[in-house]
């Protein structure tokens, strides 16, 4: 954790270990002492870390400089033939694994970090192991940040709207403890991927951690690149299907390959767009993989 967040917290633990009586002798005047006193009341009475327009202003700011919103949903962002073709790419699940496990373990250490800077009643009780023991499961945050003793005044602002923002933010990464607990097929969708990175990038800028918030943001940048090389390997692949060996071709579609045709298959009989080259190795693979008699 860093920046204002973490430097706010210290200051305000400096001053609520102080209980030097001020002295009117030293070179403070009248007026410094009222301006301190004002300020200490108006800190008093706003003891979240962060006030309810500040918070939003930070949040925005950080998602805005690390790219949080742009991601494979956007149309056209996998720069397909079709902008408006659905953006999923299917890869290798080992791959789609990788990312979600190097994901999952800087959230780990995002909220470890989090825990023993400002509550370390709750870092002894729950995390003292080390991130390793940050369990990201519903039931484990909810009894971690979801009870009674966690309110606005732990988490984030004077307003519920905010406290909800990052409470939500911690929930939020449920689906990734999911997906790298329980491997499915999701692991083999990019556009699943991006959207459990996506989450975990959007905790980080909660927490104004700037690094790991761009470690994942390289993350997500990494999946848009290796997504974009597999549709240009579609494209490259157009050429060989009306060559003669064409069948060769089609016995070299590993599994990811397969789905993924299939779901363009299943898109362009909705009506929905498809990219042309994709459209075209469906079409025919559907007819190499079950022939008409």
């Amino acid at each position: 954790m860093d920046g204002w967040f973490k430097s706010e917290f210290l200051r305000r633990s400096s001053r609520a270990s102080s209980s030097v009586t001020p002295d009117l002798t030293s070179e403070d005047t009248i007026e410094e002492l009222e301006e301190s006193n004002e300020q200490q009341d108006t800190l008093e009475a706003d003891e979240c870390p962060f006030s309810g327009t500040s918070f939003d202003s930070i949040v925005d700011d950080l998602s805005k400089r690390s790219r949080l919103h742009d991601g494979l949903e956007a149309p056209g962002f996998l720069a397909t033939a079709s902008p408006n073709a659905r953006s999923y790419v299917y890869f290798r699940g080992a791959s789609g694994f990788d990312y979600l496990q190097t994901a999952y373990k800087k959230v780990q250490k995002l909220l470890y970090d989090t825990v023993r800077a400002r509550w370390p009643d709750i870092h002894l009780a729950h995390y003292r192991d080390g991130p390793h023991a940050v369990r990201l499961g519903r039931d484990e945050l909810h009894r971690v940040f979801g009870g009674e003793h966690i309110g606005c005044s732990d988490l984030a602002a004077n307003s519920a709207e905010s406290s909800w923002r990052l409470k939500d933010a911690i929930m939020d990464n449920v689906d990734l403890r999911n997906a790298v607990c329980h491997p499915s097929e999701r692991l083999q969708n990019s556009w699943s991927i991006d959207v459990m990175l996506k989450s975990a990038q959007r905790l980080a800028v909660c927490l104004e951690d700037g690094a790991i918030m761009m470690d994942i943001r390289a993350l997500r940048d990494d999946l848009a690149k290796e997504a974009r090389q597999t549709l240009r390997d579609f494209e490259e692949s157009v050429a060989l299907a009306s060559l003669p060996f064409a069948g060769t071709l089609n016995e070299g579609w590993e599994a990811h390959h397969e789905r993924h045709f299939s779901g363009a298959l299943h898109d362009w009989s909705r009506g929905r767009e498809c990219s042309d080259e994709v459209l075209a190795l469906a079409l025919q693979w559907r007819n190499w993989k079950t022939p008409s008699s």
